[in-house]
Formats: structure tokens, sequence, C-alpha cells
């Protein structure tokens, strides 16, 4: 599974994937699956958090808290889910 999370700072705007190291570390951090955000039972926190992980996952220079990261942020949204569902049956010709 990856996400694509658009992140709006103070001074910037990107876009980060979060991929698996990112979303085991946010499992760990919030003690929740991440089954839970995809069904969208989430608190704001949730998705700051996972745009954290993403972000320091990808390397990119970040707070080491993640409450000074947060007091940086402005938005984090989804972009879209990139990876399709495996349990989705593909369309077939018949």
């Amino acid at each position: 599974m990856e996400l694509e999370l658009k992140v709006q700072t103070e001074s910037e705007t990107y876009n980060v994937t979060a991929k698996p190291l990112a979303i085991v570390r946010w499992e760990r951090r919030q003690k929740k699956a991440i089954s839970q955000l995809a069904a969208g039972n989430v608190a704001a926190e949730d998705i700051f958090a996972l745009a954290y992980e993403a972000t320091r996952a990808a390397g990119m220079p970040v707070p080491a808290q993640f409450d000074d990261w947060l007091a940086r942020v402005v938005d984090v949204s989804e972009v879209e889910d990139i990876s399709p569902d495996p349990t989705e049956a593909a369309p077939s010709d018949d």
C-alpha cells in the first residue's frame, strides 16, 4: 500500500508518498492499523502524523520532534491512493 499526501507548510508545498516504512512507523506511533485510516476512522493527528513519517522516510529534513514539524504545517491532504486494492477483482472479458 502507498498513499500520496500533499503537505503545505508555512514556506512550501510538496507531495510525499507514504510507503511501508512510513506506514509501519505511523502504526507504531498511533497504535492503530492503517486500515482504520483507509476506513476514515481517524483524528486530525493521524493524517498529520502519517505525513510526518512519510516526510522523514523520504529523507527530507524534518525536526526530531513531531510537534515542532506540526507547528509549521498549514494543511495535509490525500492526493490519491496510488496502489490498487489487492482484494478488488480485476475486470474480466466475460
